[in-house]
Formats: C-alpha cells, sequence, structure tokens
C-alpha cells in the first residue's frame, strides 16, 4: 500500500475532542493550496472559503467546542455571477437550474474532501461537517458577512490534534451493500438485519432500553419532526438567497 491509501485508510473523524496543540499557519496554508486541486464541474468554481481562527466565532458557526481552525465551505456563485456581467453576459445560477446547483455541491464536497485528505497526510486531525446547515441562517450571514445572494454556507472542515492513535477506518458497511455492477440490486430482508447488527458494532454508545439497536436512535431521535425547524430556516435562506427551491 502507498503512502497516499495508507492516508486514506487512516481517515477518521475527530468530532469535539481536539487538543489545545497549535497547527502552524503554513500546513494551513499548505492544507488550502492542495485543496483547491480537486476537481470541479468546468472549473468554475463555484464555491468560495472562509479560513476561521477565533474561537468565540468557530463555535457559533459549527456548534463545535474544542477546534480552533476551520474553513467554511460555501456554495457561492458571486464570482462567476460579477465576470459574466463585466463581459456583458447574464447568468442565473440556481433559478429553477437543478443542473447548476448539483453541479456547485459538488464543486464544495470535493474541495472540502481534499482538504481532509491534504490534513491527514500532514497528521492533522480533522471532521467534515454540514453542523453550518443547522445553525441559524441569518446570524451566519451576518458574523460572515456573507453576500445576501447566491452564496450558501454548505459544511466545514475543522482542523486539529487528538491524543488518540490512529487506527485504518473500520466503521464503513461492507461494499456488498454499496458496490453494484452494472445493475442495482436491492437487499434481501436478511441483508437489512446484518446492516442493523453492523451499525449496533460501530456505535453502541448510544443503544438502551429505547434504542434496542444504534438505527433506533438515529430514526427516532436523529430523524425526529424536531429537526423540520432548521429544514424550513435553510429552505427560506436558500430562496432569499436566489436559488429557486420549489
Amino acid at each position: 500500500m502507498n503512502d497516499t491509501l495508507k492516508t486514506i485508510s487512516m481517515l477518521r473523524s475527530a468530532r469535539n475532542d481536539f487538543t489545545d496543540k497549535e497547527i502552524p499557519e503554513p500546513l494551513i496554508k499548505c492544507i488550502i493550496d492542495h485543496s483547491m486541486k480537486a476537481a470541479n464541474a468546468s472549473n468554475v468554481q463555484r464555491y468560495s472559503m472562509i479560513y476561521i481562527d477565533d474561537k468565540e466565532l468557530l463555535t457559533l458557526i459549527t456548534n463545535k467546542t474544542t477546534a480552533k481552525y476551520a474553513i467554511v465551505y460555501c456554495l457561492d456563485y458571486n464570482r462567476i455571477i460579477e465576470t459574466a456581467h463585466h463581459m456583458g453576459y447574464e447568468y442565473k445560477p440556481g433559478t429553477d437550474n437543478w443542473y447548476d446547483i448539483i453541479s456547485g455541491i459538488f464543486d464544495v464536497s470535493a474541495l472540502a474532501q481534499t482538504a481532509v485528505i491534504a490534513a491527514a497526510s500532514l497528521g492533522i486531525d480533522t471532521v467534515i461537517t454540514n453542523s453550518v446547515l443547522r445553525q441559524n441562517q441569518s446570524e451566519i450571514v451576518k458574523r460572515l458577512n456573507l453576500p445576501e445572494k447566491y452564496c450558501i454556507a454548505v459544511m466545514a472542515v475543522l482542523f486539529g490534534y487528538r491524543d488518540i492513535p490512529r487506527n485504518e477506518q473500520m466503521n464503513r458497511l461492507p461494499q456488498e451493500y454499496i458496490v453494484h455492477h452494472n445493475q442495482y440490486h436491492s437487499l434481501r430482508e436478511e441483508g437489512h438485519d446484518s446492516i442493523i447488527k453492523i451499525y449496533d458494532q460501530i456505535y453502541p454508545q448510544y443503544m438502551d432500553e429505547s434504542h434496542p439497536h444504534y438505527l433506533d436512535y438515529f430514526f427516532k431521535e436523529w430523524c425526529s419532526p424536531s429537526k423540520d425547524d432548521y429544514n424550513k430556516e435553510l429552505k427560506d435562506r436558500m430562496k432569499e438567497a436566489g436559488f429557486e427551491i420549489k
């Protein structure tokens, strides 16, 4: 196994257990430089990055309390719109244009994941999170000084160090449940039962009398109807930003 594959096999999410150890600024710059090598649709680069090292701001934006460094990744069409206008063209992304929005989400995701791999290669721990979507959207726009139109904070990567030794990532479903050959094949009942058991082995801390399986917790608590509150707020924000989601 080469060094790149070894780095990928050791990827893990740090959650909220970073130490106080500082990350040298040149390493942060290196991560940003290399993450921008990520593929993106038509090389339009429908994104902006906001590097945060203000602890209070970072906690507000991501709801994580131990990290000192984060990059917020925004789906952002302002740069390409302004360039189009400068050249005498009209470019309207996101107006009933799902292709453009999905392409933008791809761009942002590739950028963030490449940053995670770059950081891991430098011995820096990370967690990639969509928690910014669950925060107060008006406050995020205000505190990050985001454009009112065509810009949404989509995800964040938090950086730091942990005291926990790196081990190979073992908490994913086996390929037999994920990878299909030539055609999609639905799972049989026993396949679903196996998946339930696998998740129980990965997340035993969420199991109790009320949740005999981890997926009981996931479906009953994490996916509860109360989540609709921030879903509505996010949908409203996207409409305000000019993304006509119907």
